[in-house]
């Protein structure tokens, strides 16, 4: 693992002249001051601006510190063309970047990831033309643990931030959506600051190839389950786990509002080269675990209206045993390995995590 020092951020000064100041009330502007040697930036919206189809909070003059994104992450398997599209369109500042490397089972695939992956070791700045991963820290896991792995790897990286924007190498962000959800998720008058997770980028149903995870979520339901491998029904499983906790989240109901999204490409567009297409057809996607953890397939039960699944699909509990938290998991590590995969994990089970 190495983790890169900080930059220091360049500022972002806005100046408006004061003949322009009558236009505020029809635009938003944000400008930014120096109060006591620190960057203050003031968000004034109209009370109805229409952003992308859905209204923001109702709001005439809100001023709050803008920081940085405080943790944001991906999974790099394949395709470095896209994890390097994905990075190009970080337009806003985040304090900390993690890069969860998992091998494909194409060397040469392998070979052009790494390669990436130095050079951004090396000179993020210049390989992105941008300076706004302040720290970047890339963790090779030597083999493909699998999703549920990266994301708990993004999540105990950074393990005390207030939240962890993660998203998939093939999704790449619109220009402005990065400081949207920064905005968002400290606004104390916008719902979003107050969720346990928010989807936005994927299926209507499982936005999750782009997502919020906050402090709420881990500390409520823990970290994600690591049978789950390589990949799929994951998702489903973290959403039964929030639901049964009561622990608030938010769907986009219009999932390419915020970024492009090539779909599996990880998998799909690889087909040729990779075994990841023949490894996530086993076990029906995991669908085997799944049912046994919940009784039934949870997947099967979601909507893209709140809140997002039928709550009386399935157990209360996982396993349906009493004395099991909403946290709990160990991984079979039999039926792993019979699946191809790796005896090892970033966390083989939920006891193993500890955020404080």
């Amino acid at each position: 693992m190495r983790v890169l020092s900080s930059r220091k951020l360049r500022p972002f000064v806005f100046t408006f002249a004061v003949g322009l100041s009558a236009l505020l009330v029809f635009l938003p502007r944000r400008s930014v001051t120096e109060e006591n040697g620190s960057t203050e930036r003031t968000v004034i919206f109209p009370k109805e601006l229409n952003h992308g189809g859905e209204k923001c909070a109702s709001v005439s003059d809100v001023r709050l510190r803008l920081d940085p994104i405080p943790a944001m992450g991906t999974l790099a398997l394949n395709r470095p063309d896209l994890l390097l599209s994905l990075l190009k369109t970080i337009d806003y500042p985040v304090t900390h970047f993690v890069i969860a490397h998992n091998l494909d089972s194409n060397e040469d695939t392998n070979r052009e990831t790494e390669s990436l992956l130095r050079s951004l070791e090396t000179d993020t700045a210049d390989v992105l033309g941008h300076e706004n991963i302040m720290n970047l820290t890339v963790v090779r896991h030597g083999g493909n643990l699998g999703f549920s792995a990266g994301v708990n790897r993004i999540i105990s990286t950074a393990v005390k931030s207030p939240y962890w924007l993660i998203a998939n190498n093939d999704v790449a962000f619109y220009s402005g959506a990065l400081r949207e959800i920064a905005f968002q998720m400290v606004n104390p008058m916008s719902r979003y600051s107050e969720v346990c997770a928010w989807a936005m980028i994927g299926e209507p149903i499982g936005p999750f190839s782009a997502f919020v995870l906050t402090q709420r979520a881990v500390q409520t339901v823990g970290i994600w389950d690591e049978n789950f491998w390589p990949i799929y029904a994951e998702d489903c499983d973290y959403e039964a786990r929030l639901i049964r906790a009561n622990c608030p989240m938010i769907f986009e109901s219009n999932t390419s509002r915020v970024a492009r999204h090539v779909g599996s490409a990880a998998w799909k567009t690889t087909q040729q080269s990779s075994s990841l297409a023949s490894l996530v057809g086993k076990g029906n996607n995991n669908f085997d675990y799944i049912e046994k953890k919940w009784g039934s397939n949870v997947c099967s039960a979601r909507t893209s209206v709140e809140p997002y699944m039928d709550i009386n699909s399935g157990y209360s509990r996982p396993f349906d045993h009493e004395n099991h938290s909403l946290a709990y998991w160990s991984v079979d590590m039999s039926r792993r390995t019979q699946r191809g995969g790796p005896e090892k994990c970033v966390f083989c089970n939920s006891i193993d995590f500890h955020p404080n």
